[in-house]
């Protein structure tokens, strides 16, 4: 291996572990927005629902943190405000206890959650990576799907 290509193979390492940085603090924003919400929704459902997608925000983080060479290194990242605010926006939905605007709050983080998958995906980095961030985002898009037809029949 010529010292170009290990070069390149090491910058794909660095570049994975930025996106899946990114991601797990991703996932931690949509589990604290999740597990608030359950707390403070009154239907039952609602609260049995976000307490599994913040569950579910848990088992994609721990498969991201698999994949990290140095699972104690999380540098720094910048994420748009973008999913804090849609957390702003759900907990005032829930405060005023309007199930379909609750519902529509949750579709739009995770529309936002999506988006940021997708651009992930658009870096370059190792096939395992990619499968799982594509297996990841599929999941996230199906919930996304859900929530967007809980909201239209609430």
């Amino acid at each position: 291996m010529n010292s170009h290509t290990h070069s390149s193979v090491q910058q794909v390492n660095n570049n994975s572990q930025v996106v899946i940085n990114e991601l797990i603090i991703i996932n931690n924003d949509r589990y604290e927005g999740y597990i608030n919400a359950a707390r403070e929704v009154k239907d039952n459902d609602l609260k049995v629902l976000f307490t599994q997608l913040g569950i579910q925000s848990l088992k994609c983080n721990a498969e991201l943190k698999r994949l990290l060479p140095f699972s104690n290194s999380m540098p720094t990242v910048e994420i748009s405000d973008d999913l804090f605010r849609a957390c702003i926006f759900i907990k005032a939905w829930v405060h005023i206890n309007d199930r379909k605007g609750v519902l529509t709050a949750c579709e739009n983080g995770e529309s936002m959650t999506v988006g940021y998958y997708k651009r992930a995906l658009e870096r370059e980095m190792p096939d395992e990576v990619r499968l799982t961030l594509i297996r990841q985002k599929s999941d996230l898009y199906e919930v996304q799907n859900s929530l967007r037809n809980l909201a239209q029949i609430s």
